[in-house]
């Protein structure tokens, strides 16, 4: 089963304003930072909003991942009414999920979440993207891979309480159905692939 490596602190949300930004450059800054993450500035687009590149405690293996080892990930925590949140059950994992994938090249993040989004529910949010939280996750031990994952929030207007959706685009889980359903954001615990780790987060923002 995947999951995170015990050497690594657990995971806490990373800051995005300038001053936090340029503190990240320094060896002080690391995942296991207790700062509170703050929201982009008001006016500023979401290429300004990416989540800074997440670092880890010198020393340990995740280090510096590289492409050989890890992939950039990003995951949406869709909601609506500002209460519920968006999960789906597919193959291949025990628990719900939220929309994710794989960033594609040098795609950016926020047209990665989007596409994501669509492909794999079919919804077409078009709202702000509000960062959340980046780290370095540990996919699996033997041969070690890790996925820098970056996760997002986003609002939709959506009136279905439940649906199957065909996945689409060019990734590994293309024809697969995912069944979606809402579940109150205060109840929305043990989830796949640790997909939960910042609905805590989400939660304070809502």
């Amino acid at each position: 089963m995947s999951q995170r490596d015990p050497s690594l602190p657990a995971p806490s949300p990373a800051p995005f304003d300038d001053a936090t930004l340029e503190s990240n450059r320094s060896p002080a800054h690391q995942l296991g930072s207790t700062e509170n993450p703050t929201r982009p500035p008001v006016g500023a687009s979401e290429a300004d909003a990416q989540p800074p590149r997440p670092t880890v405690p010198s020393g340990t293996a995740t280090a510096h991942p590289d492409a050989a080892t890890s992939s950039r990930k990003v995951c949406a925590y869709v909601t609506r009414n500002g209460e519920e949140l968006l999960v789906f059950e597919g193959p291949g994992h025990d628990g719900p999920q939220v929309p994710k994938g794989t960033v594609e090249g040098d795609e950016p993040l926020e047209h990665a979440l989007r596409r994501e989004v669509r492909e794999e529910s079919g919804l077409r949010p078009c709202g702000p993207l509000t960062p959340l939280a980046s780290d370095v996750w540990m996919r699996r031990h033997h041969p070690p891979r890790y996925y820098v994952r970056h996760f997002y929030h986003v609002s939709v207007d959506e009136q279905r309480d439940g649906w199957t959706h065909t996945v689409t685009g060019t990734g590994e889980e293309v024809g697969a159905e995912f069944t979606y359903s809402w579940v109150p954001v205060d109840a929305a615990t043990d989830f796949a692939l640790d997909l939960d780790d910042y609905v805590p987060l989400l939660r304070d923002r809502l």
